[in-house]
């Protein structure tokens, strides 16, 4: 079914501009921007992505509020184009502009589509089929075309680091107080020296965490005047114990997830005004961005969580960015009474064990952000 040209209009959504265009059953060989001078930046966006997957791009200027004028930019378009197959994309853009883009195509006999995320459909307006959105936007592609670009990404641990998370996250409901006393050790480690400055305080749940840290060559239990201290290999293992096992953890999980594109963890990407956003987990499912912050440590880390990931959500996930907050620790009831109103997942202590299920619940719920 693949069409020559697709007519889009520009809005702060860059979604469902990019499905259709992606998807397989109607990518276009070129692509046509109707750009109102408030969404410029937004079309300068695109005009640097699509051309990675071999497409032309064209920009025209066009009013948000005359309806005239923008009928007569689609009719030349249309006239530039004939011959061809053209399809319009009719879901961005205001009212106005979607309504005469529509009445020019209706008029010429041209087909018009609607992208529903609501649906996970791309709906024909009056003749055509209804086709299921596929699953075509990728984690750098998501948040390439809201404006950030991926400046760093953490590296793959090695298979006995992975191995020692997952157990570590099975037995959340058991080492709970020992892998946040943990956390609290390593804080005063100092890199150079990677060694703690305080004994390790005992317990039967300390006592299984290290052993399963030492089995995997993370770090080694050192006896001094009768105390225990710990020595960690290098900066890396010290920076897993220290709460780094969280996210590969969770990053784990989700590259295990059928149906989860790019997975990515430890991202630093950068937004058009040069400013850095640093994202724990993060990939995309049915063209959704999905982001996990992590934290392992005590409470008072968790202050501030619902405006932090709200924040993350508004700038680098726009409508249909979702978050979740996992915390060894518990947050208060406040914090998790305004998170589950803001439509934010909070997984807490013991339910961390539960993750594999809450994350395919979570990916499988809800539209816009909800869920």
């Amino acid at each position: 079914m693949g069409y020559d040209t697709h007519v889009c209009l520009v809005s702060a959504q860059p979604l469902p501009n990019l499905i259709p265009i992606l998807h397989q059953d109607l990518r276009p060989r070129r692509v046509v921007l109707l750009v109102s001078d408030d969404m410029q930046q937004r079309a300068r966006t695109l005009g640097e992505i699509l051309p990675q997957w071999g497409l032309a791009v064209e920009s025209r200027p066009v009013s948000h509020t005359d309806g005239d004028a923008v009928r007569k930019a689609v009719e030349a378009v249309l006239a530039e184009r004939k011959g061809e197959r053209v399809v319009l994309n009719v879901t961005g853009g205001t009212k106005i502009m979607a309504l005469a883009a529509y009445e020019a195509f209706r008029a010429a006999g041209q087909p018009v589509f609607y992208v529903d995320t609501d649906s996970d459909e791309i709906r024909f307006l009056w003749e055509g089929p209804v086709l299921p959105m596929a699953n075509v936007v990728d984690t750098t592609t998501y948040l390439r075309g809201y404006g950030y670009k991926i400046t760093e990404v953490r590296g793959s641990v090695p298979d006995a680091w992975a191995v020692a998370a997952r157990t570590m996250g099975a037995q959340v409901g058991r080492w709970r107080e020992a892998l946040l006393a943990l956390n609290a050790c390593c804080e005063g480690v100092a890199k150079h020296k990677l060694a703690t400055p305080r004994p390790v305080e005992y317990s039967a749940g300390m006592g299984e965490v290290l052993s399963l840290l030492e089995r995997h060559g993370l770090v080694r239990v050192e006896v001094a005047r009768g105390r225990r201290y710990l020595r960690f290999p290098g900066p890396e293992e010290l920076g897993f114990i220290r709460g780094g096992w969280l996210e590969v953890y969770v990053y784990d999980l989700v590259r295990r997830m059928e149906g989860a594109l790019e997975p990515l963890m430890g991202v630093k990407c950068l937004s058009a005004r040069g400013v850095t956003n640093e994202l724990d987990v993060v990939f995309t499912f049915r063209n959704r961005l999905f982001i996990v912050e992590c934290k392992s440590g005590k409470g008072k880390h968790n202050k501030g969580m619902p405006y932090k990931l709200d924040a993350v959500r508004d700038k680098v996930g726009g409508l249909f960015g979702r978050v979740m907050y996992v915390s060894v620790d518990r947050v208060s009831d406040m914090e998790y009474l305004r998170a589950q109103e803001w439509k934010m997942q909070v997984v807490q202590g013991e339910e961390i064990a539960a993750l594999p299920d809450i994350l395919q619940a979570w990916t499988g719920a809800g539209r816009r952000g909800e869920g």
